[in-house]
């Protein structure tokens, strides 16, 4: 195998087999992986824009495989596009034939389609009990009762999720608009990136967010109120206001706020999950970064240290093809993000950002490699964000309305709750119930957020020293003197 094609190409192809097995030890677990890599390679793939994860209950033969990389080498597009106003389950987004190709190149191949023992030689073993059988493995996309090996409760919370994600957005926004809040940066088309990572990570392992991450912590046990506080910056915040909006940090769930210096946390990431193996801990970090940010120095000084150290840390590019207003193309000339990879000798890949399952396939392989001792991944996950970049930006100055209105009609919400009910998860009954449900959590935690007292002034000498100096008394002192009588209020512009 070309040493700087490991494991790029046409990933997952369920011929060809992903999932780790219950018996598999970390020497089988990289044999296996190889052995994939090497099938990938023969088949001549090429290591850039080959989406990953779709579509689930459907596959590619070698023949397909050949037609779909012609088509991208062809198309500039991540996938063949849809009408807006027609919504595809995220299972049928890839069944149709792409434009300018044949249906004879893509043949679907169900749970019961007989696998070409040819085109699997290189993975000999690598479906493991599932060889020869129709009864798809445990964690197969195609398994009818447990897509993914999720079962049906643990597919509906990510749907809840999602949907209360989109609400507590929504809110924020409404409550810089009317200047109760300074600033905010929401999520808004991106909830699948979040959901879908954060299904994949235990409890144990480290989250390095960007700007809106907020789901993962929501996800991870953080409450709506207390992400409301930290949008009011009160005295229920657990940073007290320090930091702005979109900044968070919270110990208890291992998320370390960001830098508004772009991509700092990204080698930040690398740090810990270098430490968690020098100490043998069986824990990974997940590092998350726009597109505009694999042009920022540290991407490189992280994915670099990364490869060398074989680090077990998961790079999350969320690209939403703006720098704030710059466009991919003017920032980078790589036709992906996923193929700076293949530089470091890491595996990279392009994820569909739009579907919650897709990202959930993905991040989960990577973080067996990474729990595997087979290192660091970097994830493409290939997206759009419906809002501007901040309560700040104007996105009308650089995209156009139908641009934002087609992406739109890939809404990952909308996607995923087609797919749920399609596998009977989800009716119409079920989405009222929610809607009404996160509405009203979410309308409390605002008003609970909003009647909490401001932070106190002597929280901003706080947090920093184990022991106020003397010359921060003094001017702790000297400000209450200034300020003596008078009233701590939300008044002026932000200054962004």
């Amino acid at each position: 195998m070309h040493p700087s094609h490991a494991f790029q190409g046409f990933y997952p192809n369920p011929n060809l087999g992903n999932a780790a097995l219950p018996d598999d030890d970390a020497s089988q677990y990289a044999a296996r992986m190889s052995a994939q890599a090497e099938a990938v390679y023969a088949l001549g793939m090429s290591a850039v824009g080959t989406p990953y994860g779709m579509p689930y209950g459907a596959g590619f033969n070698a023949a397909g495989v050949q037609a779909h990389s012609a088509h991208q080498a062809q198309s500039a597009d991540f996938w063949p596009w849809q009408p807006a106003s027609a919504i595809p389950p995220c299972a049928d987004l890839f069944n149709a034939a792409p434009s300018g190709s044949s249906d004879s190149g893509l043949e679907r191949l169900d749970a019961t389609t007989p696998v070409d023992t040819a085109e699997t030689t290189a993975t000999a073993g690598a479906r493991g009990k599932a060889e020869g059988s129709s009864v798809p493995p445990e964690t197969s996309p195609m398994n009818p009762d447990k897509p993914f090996g999720l079962e049906k409760s643990a597919l509906q919370t990510m749907y809840r999720q999602m949907v209360t994600l989109r609400l507590f957005d929504e809110r924020a926004r409404r409550l810089q608009r009317t200047g109760k809040i300074g600033f905010c940066v929401t999520a808004r088309g991106e909830e699948a990136t979040q959901i879908g990572v954060s299904a994949a990570l235990k409890a144990s392992d480290w989250v390095m967010p960007s700007y809106r991450q907020h789901g993962i912590a929501y996800c991870r046990g953080v409450s709506l109120e207390r992400l409301m506080h930290h949008l009011f910056g009160n005295a229920l915040d657990g940073c007290q206001g320090k930091p702005m909006p979109a900044h968070a940090s919270f110990k208890d769930i291992n998320y370390v706020g960001i830098s508004s210096v772009i991509g700092t946390q990204i080698i930040h990431g690398v740090g810990v999950a270098h430490a968690a193996r020098l100490k043998g801990e069986d824990t990974v970090c997940a590092t998350f970064f726009g597109d505009g940010a694999t042009s920022a120095n540290d991407f490189h000084s992280a994915l670099n240290f990364a490869g060398v150290l074989q680090a077990p840390v998961i790079f999350c590019c969320v690209n939403n093809q703006y720098a704030i207003s710059l466009p991919a193309a003017k920032q980078t000339a790589a036709k992906t993000m996923a193929q700076k990879a293949v530089a470091y000798g890491i595996p990279g890949f392009r994820v569909d950002g739009t579907d919650v399952l897709a990202v959930y396939q993905a991040m989960r392989d990577a973080v067996e490699r990474a729990r595997s001792g087979l290192g660091p991944t970097l994830l493409e996950f290939y997206t759009y964000r419906f809002d501007p970049h901040s309560s700040s930006d104007d996105p009308t100055r650089y995209r156009s309305q139908d641009e934002t209105d087609a992406w739109q009609g890939r809404d990952p919400i909308d996607r995923f709750k087609h797919q749920l009910a399609q596998w009977g998860f989800w009716t119409d009954d079920d989405e009222q119930v929610l809607q009404q449900s996160a509405a009203d959590a979410v309308m409390a935690a605002s008003k609970a957020a909003e009647a909490a007292p401001n932070a106190q002034w002597r929280s901003v000498f706080e947090d920093v020293y184990a022991q106020v100096p003397a010359q921060l008394e003094a001017q702790y002192e000297a400000l209450m003197r200034r300020e003596a009588g008078l009233t701590l209020e939300h008044a002026g512009a932000f200054p962004l």
